[in-house]
This record gives structure tokens, sequence and C-alpha cells, in this order.
């Protein structure tokens, strides 16, 4: 176990958010912390020194130490007075996390230079002051550990954002300050590192607790990078719920700096426009996961994978292509797939108590045994040319509840049937564009339908022992960039997964109806998914309308993927 006892910590922007989380689990561990804070607003101006205060009692009220101190750090005398003081009380200082900042927006033409002079003090200037300040005492004791705090909002062109200029210049120079006293540090024992953390403080304006992206789920990284345990330095790791990567600017092999960089010669900018595609090298940055939390299960080349159904009978993953015209059972201890062929559009699989496999095929539902034999035996009322039934599940009476759809997608044509083991077939709804995924709450008090193209996850009151609903009400909509709501899942904490046909992503729903954090895929067009064993999420996936050079950069699209920890099914 990591321990600190008998280390002294000081942590800056201690009194609130990831300070706070970071000087509670160095105290836990046993170190003396510091808790520094200023009690500035929002805009780093301003200072309450119960901010430190408040945060000190509340640390020692977990039987660890704390020591709260408002001092300011905005100059090279001041670090040096906190650090001096520090010293004298404690003759030691082990561990330095300079945390505190603020985030504020002023575009380019309207940046001020008292702004940018109070964004590059806080972060850079007092960065330097601080590290300067502890180094003799580190360079003494042959031992310190100093974390600086920078932001991928600077780092990577995906998370800029307008008007962040001053605060991109002050947390990129974090990085060159790291690079350069990781080596002035090696010698003498200490070592310099960097965290980019992603948590929802009052910086994202949330004051209360927040709902994922926890300050103290990137509080290990923190503690490792500030540990005797850690040999580290010059890396910037990147922290957010729980995960984390390291990151750190690498030389390629056979450069001889600076005179031969290993790279495209050119005498002209013409000759460099003409070879630019081979001087950019654009590569996202490699990522090892054990296991590996979005990988292909089977690469089905599927037109149209969708409904997925896990078999505890048969141990296998029920799928269909509905373009495709296949019934699939994958079988993961093996990863073999066995497609059995259909004779029509196959909207659903579903499974009866008793086993038997239930399919929708055009508007029939038919039965169809291990062997691929089917039998239709029942037919939907509206049935027609146009129209095929879709999505569908058993609730817990033996009722199938089950979609149908226009083939051309027509507005308000789609319904939502009730089918009862005496034969009977009701229209518990109408009015839908593109009925999809449902799936009922826990407690089977809620039904959720998805109408794809409104597009939003409907609620209803569930009524379970008469197989009722109330009226149709709007659980959870999405925008433009989310693209088309498809498949979903409930799982047992009420939340479910929703995929995202279009946008290449699972969204996860909260049980009031919240987005909280979406999983990325491999593929623009995912279309379901379903529990299996050890919380792995089948996801299926689909082909129908990519081009050719779309598939070029899809080659998992109609693939079947599995992702990893993502809850377990509701019972």
């Amino acid at each position: 176990m990591i321990d600190f006892t008998g280390r002294v910590a000081l942590i800056t922007g201690a009194g609130r958010g990831l300070g706070f989380a970071y000087a509670q689990a160095l105290a836990a561990r046993g170190a003396i912390v510091i808790v520094q804070d200023s009690g500035t607003k929002d805009d780093g101006t301003g200072d309450d020194r119960l901010v430190a205060e408040g945060a000190a009692r509340r640390i020692g009220a977990d039987d660890a130490r704390a020591i709260a101190s408002s001092d300011p750090i905005a100059t090279r005398e001041e670090c040096a007075a906190l650090i001096g003081r520090i010293l004298a009380d404690h003759g030691r200082l082990d561990i330095l996390i300079h945390n505190a900042g603020w985030v504020g927006y002023q575009p380019i033409e309207e940046l001020k230079p008292d702004y940018l002079d109070r964004m590059m003090r806080l972060s850079v200037d007092t960065s330097l002051w601080l590290a300067q300040a502890a180094w003799p005492a580190m360079r003494k004791a042959r031992f310190g550990r100093i974390l600086l705090t920078t932001s991928d909002r600077a780092i990577y062109p995906e998370y800029a954002q307008e008007g962040l200029a001053a605060y991109a210049a002050a947390k990129m120079a974090t990085i060159g300050i790291v690079n350069t006293l990781a080596l002035e540090g090696e010698k003498h024992g200490i070592l310099v590192n960097a965290i980019s953390p992603v948590a929802k403080t009052r910086m994202w304006g949330i004051e209360d607790e927040p709902d994922d992206l926890m300050p103290n789920a990137v509080a290990p990284g923190a503690l490792y990078l500030v540990s005797p345990d850690c040999n580290k330095s010059g890396w910037v790791l990147r922290a957010a719920g729980g995960q984390f990567v390291a990151t750190k600017a690498r030389e390629a092999t056979d450069v001889s700096y600076p005179h031969d960089l290993a790279a495209v010669n050119a005498a002209t900018p013409e000759a460099v426009a003409n070879t630019w595609s081979r001087i950019a090298v654009d590569q996202p940055e490699l990522r090892t996961r054990s296991p590996k939390r979005v990988s292909a299960a089977f690469e089905a080349m599927a037109v149209l994978g969708e409904c997925p159904l896990w078999s505890e009978r048969r141990q296998r993953l029920l799928w269909v292509d509905t373009e495709g015209r296949t019934l699939n059972h994958f079988d993961p201890t093996t990863g073999r797939n066995r497609a059995i062929g259909v004779p029509d559009l196959i909207g659903m699989v579903a499974e009866r108590a008793d086993g038997v496999l239930i399919i929708a095929l055009g508007c029939d539902l038919a039965t169809i045994d291990d062997d691929g034999k089917v039998e239709p035996f029942a037919t939907a009322p509206h049935d027609g040319d146009n129209f095929r039934l879709n999505d569908g599940r058993f609730d817990e009476q033996g009722r199938l509840w089950v979609g149908l759809m226009h083939k051309a997608i027509g507005k308000d044509t789609g319904l939502l049937y009730r089918y009862d083991p005496d034969g009977s077939w009701h229209v518990m709804d109408r009015g839908f564009t593109l009925i999809n995924g449902l799936d009922w709450s826990p407690d089977r008090r809620t039904l959720y339908v998805t109408d794809s193209r409104v597009p939003v996850i409907y609620a209803y009151d569930f009524d379970a022992t008469n197989g009722t609903v109330g009226t149709r009400r709007s659980f959870a909509s999405f925008g433009g960039d989310d693209g088309f709501p498809d498949g979903l899942l409930v799982t047992s904490d009420g939340s479910m997964w929703s995929t995202l046909f279009n946008c290449g992503a699972i969204q996860k729903v909260e049980a009031d109806g919240r987005f909280s954090h979406r999983i990325d895929l491999p593929v623009s067009r995912p279309t379901s998914c379903a529990l299996g064993p050890e919380g792995t999420l089948f996801v299926t996936t689909a082909r129908l309308g990519l081009d050719v050079e779309a598939l070029l950069h899809e080659p998992l699209a109609g693939a079947l993927l599995t992702v990893v920890g993502v809850g377990e099914p509701a019972e």
C-alpha cells in the first residue's frame, strides 16, 4: 500500500474541488497536508480565508492532519514566504501540488493585458516560484515530488474552445516547465510531472456533488505521481472518471538533432506544399488497455445488425441481420458465429420462457428452431407490403411487445403492438415514425420505447398485471449531433444505454433522464445492445448506407462489438 506517513505536502487551491480531493486522500494515507486556498472567486479575484479553514476542518474530521493556509501566492516573495513557514514549522516539504487555477474566456480581439497577466501569473509564475522555493530543501533531502496542472483544452485541438487563448497559453507553458524541471531534478531525486484532470467542479459551474466525473476519481493518479513509489518524471497524466493515460512528446528514432530530423527534404514552398501529406504526421495517440474496453467480438459485415439478445439457456448471443436476412447464434467462448438464413426481412428475435425462439419476418411472427426451420403462426393486423415488424421483447407475463414500422419510414405511421399468448393483437399506442428499442425499468413499473426519428425515448407508466400503459411522455430527447437513438438496454440500477446510429457511440442515460457519459465506438452506425456474461455489453452495428470510401475508414462497420464494464441488466 502506498503510504505517506511522515510526509509533508503543500496543495494549492485545496479548499474545493480537485485540490480538496487530493488533500483529503493524502491526509487519509498519513500525510501532513497544508491546505492552501486564497478563497478567490471563479474569475481568480478576491479572497476568503474561510475556504481553506473550512476544508482543513473537514479533512481533520476524518482523523487526519490538515493545516489551513490562506497565504497569497501571486509573487515570488509570497511563494517563498509560504514555503519558508512550512519548512520552519515541519522541517521538511516532500510534496508540492500546484492545483490552484481559474478558467475565464476572452476572445482574442477582447483579450486585455491585465487578464493575461493574472492568468499567466497563477499558472506559470507561481509554478516556478513555488518550485524555486521548495527546491533547496528537496535537493538536500534527495527527495521531492512536484505536480503541476495542465489541461486537455490546451494540449488537444479537438478540445480547444474559443476565448481560452490565455488559459491555453498558461497550460501549455506548464508542460515546458515540467520538461525542464524534470531534467534539472533528476540528479537530486526530485520528480516533476503534470496532471491534466477532468472533473466537474465550480469551474464547470457546479457547486454541489457532481453526478459523474468526480474529483476523487482523479485523485489516485495524482497520489501515485507524488508518492515514494513513483519513479517517473516528465510525464503528463490525463485523468477523468477513474481512467488514466500518461503521455509525453518523444522524438522519432534516427533523428540527429538539430542537423538531421530524419524528415522530408524540401527546398521551396512549392515542394513543401507538394509533400505536405508526408511532412504532416497525423496519427492519434496510442492506447494500451487490458482488457480493451471496446473490441470486435465477430467481424460480421452485417448489412443491418439488430436486436441482440443473450440466451442464458443456449449460452449464446442471438442477433439478427435485418437486411442480410439472417438469425445469428454467437458463441463468445469460441468466437464462432452461426448464421441461419430466413426468407424475409427479420426485425427481431425474442426467446419465450420455454426457450422457443420467436422471430419477426415482414409482418409475420414465426418460430424458428436451432436447425433453422421456420413456422409462421401470426400476422399483424396492419399487414401490408409497405410495413414490417421491428424491435420487440417479451414481458414477464409472456406477452410480446413489438413495433410496426413503415418501410419508407413514414411520419406517424408506426404502431406499438402487444401480442398475447392467446393469439390476440392489441394496439397499445400509435403515431411513431421509426419505432425502435424498448425495455422496462427494474421494478417493471415503466416501459421505455424509442422513436429514432423524432428523436426521443418515451416512457409509459406500466401495469405489469394487466399489460396496460399510461400516457406516453418524453423521457430523453436527443439533439442534432447525437445521431438517432436506436436500440436500448435498461440496467439493474435503472439507468440505460442507448445506441446512437450515425453518431458512433452509446449514451448512458440515468434513471431521471439525465445524460451522463458516452462511450465512442469505432463505427458510425451502432444499432442495438445487450448485456452478456460478466457485464460485457454486445453492440450490433450496420454497414447500411455507407459508401465504399466510408467503409474504408470503418473496417468494423457491421461487426458485433463488445464493451466491457458497463453494468448488469435489469432482472
